[in-house]
Protein backbone atom coordinates (compact mmCIF):
# COMPACT_ATOMS: atom_id res chain seq x y z
CA UNK A 1 0.00 0.00 0.00
CA UNK A 2 2.66 2.41 1.14
CA UNK A 3 4.51 1.60 -2.71
CA UNK A 4 1.38 2.08 -4.04
CA UNK A 5 0.49 5.82 -2.54
CA UNK A 6 4.19 6.89 -3.18
CA UNK A 7 3.81 6.04 -6.74
CA UNK A 8 0.74 7.85 -7.47
CA UNK A 9 2.36 10.74 -5.22
CA UNK A 10 5.36 10.44 -7.80
CA UNK A 11 3.48 10.52 -11.22
CA UNK A 12 1.00 13.61 -9.20
CA UNK A 13 3.92 15.36 -8.60
CA UNK A 14 5.86 14.44 -12.27
CA UNK A 15 2.56 15.94 -13.96
CA UNK A 16 1.89 18.92 -11.60
CA UNK A 17 5.52 19.91 -12.54
CA UNK A 18 5.26 19.14 -16.52
CA UNK A 19 1.34 20.86 -16.68
CA UNK A 20 2.86 24.12 -14.59
CA UNK A 21 6.16 24.48 -16.78
CA UNK A 22 4.10 23.83 -20.00
CA UNK A 23 1.81 26.93 -18.65
CA UNK A 24 4.51 28.97 -17.99
CA UNK A 25 6.25 28.28 -20.91
CA UNK A 26 2.94 28.65 -23.18
CA UNK A 27 4.50 25.01 -24.67
CA UNK A 28 2.25 21.98 -24.80
CA UNK A 29 1.98 19.69 -22.03
CA UNK A 30 2.89 16.53 -24.55
CA UNK A 31 6.11 18.67 -25.70
CA UNK A 32 7.37 19.41 -22.24
CA UNK A 33 6.69 15.52 -21.03
CA UNK A 34 9.02 13.84 -22.76
CA UNK A 35 11.78 16.55 -21.12
CA UNK A 36 10.34 16.47 -17.72
CA UNK A 37 10.20 13.15 -17.88
CA UNK A 38 14.02 12.48 -18.50
CA UNK A 39 14.96 15.09 -15.95
CA UNK A 40 12.98 13.31 -13.60
CA UNK A 41 14.34 9.94 -14.72
CA UNK A 42 17.75 11.10 -14.46
CA UNK A 43 17.22 13.01 -10.77
CA UNK A 44 15.72 9.90 -8.83
CA UNK A 45 18.17 7.79 -10.38
CA UNK A 46 20.98 9.66 -9.62
CA UNK A 47 20.21 9.76 -5.71
CA UNK A 48 19.13 5.93 -6.09
CA UNK A 49 22.73 5.23 -6.60
CA UNK A 50 24.73 4.27 -3.32
CA UNK A 51 27.77 6.50 -5.17
CA UNK A 52 26.78 9.58 -5.57
CA UNK A 53 28.05 13.44 -5.63
CA UNK A 54 26.51 14.01 -2.14
CA UNK A 55 27.96 10.76 -0.56
CA UNK A 56 31.38 11.49 -1.87
CA UNK A 57 31.32 15.03 -0.16
CA UNK A 58 30.24 13.52 2.85
CA UNK A 59 33.06 10.55 2.45
CA UNK A 60 35.75 12.92 1.40
CA UNK A 61 34.78 15.72 5.08
CA UNK A 62 34.68 12.85 7.25
CA UNK A 63 37.90 11.05 6.36
CA UNK A 64 39.59 14.71 6.94
CA UNK A 65 37.84 15.40 9.94
CA UNK A 66 39.13 11.96 11.44
CA UNK A 67 42.44 12.21 9.51
CA UNK A 68 42.13 8.77 7.92
CA UNK A 69 42.25 7.69 4.27
CA UNK A 70 39.57 5.93 3.62
CA UNK A 71 39.12 2.79 1.18
CA UNK A 72 36.20 3.42 -1.60
CA UNK A 73 34.37 1.11 -3.60
CA UNK A 74 33.77 2.08 -7.01
CA UNK A 75 31.15 0.13 -8.09
CA UNK A 76 27.81 1.74 -8.61
CA UNK A 77 25.29 0.46 -6.50
CA UNK A 78 21.57 1.02 -7.37
CA UNK A 79 18.46 0.78 -5.20
CA UNK A 80 15.20 0.14 -6.63
CA UNK A 81 12.49 1.93 -5.73
CA UNK A 82 9.16 3.04 -6.40
CA UNK A 83 9.36 6.79 -7.65
CA UNK A 84 12.36 5.71 -10.20
CA UNK A 85 10.61 3.13 -11.93
CA UNK A 86 6.69 5.49 -11.94
CA UNK A 87 9.21 8.19 -13.74
CA UNK A 88 10.85 5.51 -16.25
CA UNK A 89 7.19 4.53 -17.56
CA UNK A 90 6.27 8.10 -17.61
CA UNK A 91 8.71 9.03 -19.64
CA UNK A 92 8.44 5.79 -22.16
CA UNK A 93 4.65 6.86 -22.11
CA UNK A 94 5.95 10.35 -23.14
CA UNK A 95 8.16 9.23 -25.55
CA UNK A 96 6.09 6.84 -27.36
CA UNK A 97 3.12 9.43 -27.65
CA UNK A 98 5.53 12.05 -28.94
CA UNK A 99 6.56 9.72 -31.67
CA UNK A 100 2.81 8.48 -32.47
CA UNK A 101 2.63 12.76 -32.79
CA UNK A 102 5.02 13.57 -34.61
CA UNK A 103 5.29 10.45 -36.71
CA UNK A 104 4.29 12.14 -39.77
CA UNK A 105 6.60 15.63 -38.75
CA UNK A 106 10.02 13.41 -38.82
CA UNK A 107 9.23 10.47 -41.41
CA UNK A 108 6.70 11.44 -44.27
CA UNK A 109 8.44 11.85 -47.62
Amino acid sequence: MKKLFIGILTLFIIVLVNHLISNSLKISFLDMSLIIGVLFTTVIGFFSTEDNIYNRFLNYWTSISIDKETTRNYGLKFFKNTPFFVSLAYTLVAFILSIYTYWDYFFTA
